[in-house]
């Protein structure tokens, strides 16, 4: 490699490392609302205790369903449980263990519910429709 590519990296990773990133609370069952003020830094709010991070991810789909009924136009809401981020908009949930990071599947959204992916969701079909409700 030329002496030029590898300053350049080095510079770039000195950089990054220098950057202070948003890290998720580590509390044991505590599922938190990430909050993002204009004039200030990011917050993370306590919305509940719960066991595992598909009832976190369910407390945040209750947030987001919530301020979506008041108006709100914001498309994805963010959470944080025991270091992980917890990230919900309409199609379902993902999480990561990096605000920035690689993003994996975690629940997806079955008409209005949150589901794991690939499970069988048994019920009555909506009225007029052969889908399952």
């Amino acid at each position: 490699m030329k002496p030029t590519i590898l300053a350049a990296a080095a510079v770039v990773l000195a950089l990054s490392a220098c950057s202070k990133s948003l890290e998720a609370p580590s509390d044991t069952g505590v599922c938190y609302l990430l909050a993002t003020p204009k004039n200030g830094p990011p917050k993370f709010n306590k919305i509940a205790e719960v066991a595992d991070v598909e009832h976190c991810a369910a407390q945040v789909d209750l947030v987001r369903k919530s301020f979506r009924g008041l108006g709100s136009l914001q498309q994805e809401y963010t959470g944080a449980f025991q270091g992980s981020f917890v990230f919900v908009d309409k199609d379902g949930a993902t999480t990561a263990t990096k605000y920035a990071g690689v993003r994996y599947p975690l629940l997806t959204n079955f008409h209005g519910e949150l589901v794991a992916p690939g499970a069988i969701v048994e019920g009555k079909a909506p009225p007029g429709t052969n889908e399952l409700k």
